[in-house]
């Protein structure tokens, strides 16, 4: 498998929350209690530039998207280790970031 590189990782919130408030309900979920989602994103690209990414013709009532990776932390995990799962779930990819 080809390695590719990450430039940057990131994390972000936001106010949307799954109503499920039980003690098993991922820390990183958000909840009416916790009202944040912490996931970690990156921009994945290969050494000839060019950026991985989702594209979807219509999503949400939205044309022509496209996404960059990103995964929700689950609990036990560091970032790094959210960066690594990602990147080979939605992908495939085994990289390392470069840049935070």
């Amino acid at each position: 498998m080809k390695t590719l590189f990450t430039i940057a990782f990131l994390m972000f919130s936001s106010l949307s929350y799954a109503a499920d408030n039980s003690p098993s309900t991922p820390f990183f979920r958000a909840s009416q209690k916790q009202p944040y989602h912490l996931s970690i994103g990156a921009v994945l690209f290969n050494e000839s530039g060019h950026i991985a990414c989702h594209h979807f013709q219509e999503i949400f009532g939205y044309k022509d998207i496209y996404i960059l990776m990103r995964e929700s932390m689950e609990n036990d995990e560091t970032p790094l280790m959210t960066l690594h799962r990602g990147l080979m779930e939605e992908f495939g990819a085994v990289a390392q970031p470069v840049a935070f």
